[in-house]
Formats: C-alpha cells, sequence, structure tokens
C-alpha cells in the first residue's frame, strides 16, 4: 500500500467495525465501534435528512429508524 503524505497521525483518525474489528484496530493503533453506532453516527453528520437505514452486512441485517427529539430538536436512533 502506498503512503499518503497528506494523511498522518496529527489530522487523521481510525475506526474500525465488524467481527474482526477489535483485534485489527488494536493492531493498526486504531479504534474499534460497535457497527449500529458508526452508520448512525454517519447518517446523523452526513445525511440529516434520512429516517431509516438498512444495513446489511455479512452475517447479518440492521434496520436503524431515527426520530426527532422533541427535548433537543435533533434527531435521535429510535429504540425498539
Amino acid at each position: 500500500m502506498r503512503r499518503n503524505p497528506a494523511v498522518d497521525q496529527k489530522n487523521c483518525r481510525v475506526f474500525v467495525t465488524g467481527s474482526g474489528g477489535g483485534m485489527i484496530a488494536e493492531l493498526i493503533g486504531g479504534k474499534f465501534v460497535q457497527e449500529v453506532t458508526a452508520v448512525s453516527l454517519a447518517v446523523e453528520k452526513m445525511h440529516p435528512e434520512v429516517y431509516s437505514v438498512v444495513e446489511l452486512g455479512g452475517q447479518d441485517a440492521k434496520i436503524i429508524v431515527f426520530k426527532d427529539d422533541s427535548d433537543t430538536g435533533r434527531k435521535r436512533r429510535s429504540r425498539p
């Protein structure tokens, strides 16, 4: 893999998800993040207009539903 001089530890962080993510994150100096948490944070930040997500993984599928929080005005993940 080629090294990109614009990417270093001062301006970049690595997060890893998935069944092998914990071990890989430790090896590369990254952080493990649970898949639903990672997808939820990304959708909230990059696609605030979205209120449901279907995440298809290699071993399972997850449906994440968001609702508006009347107290804060922010979108939050709905709990079943």
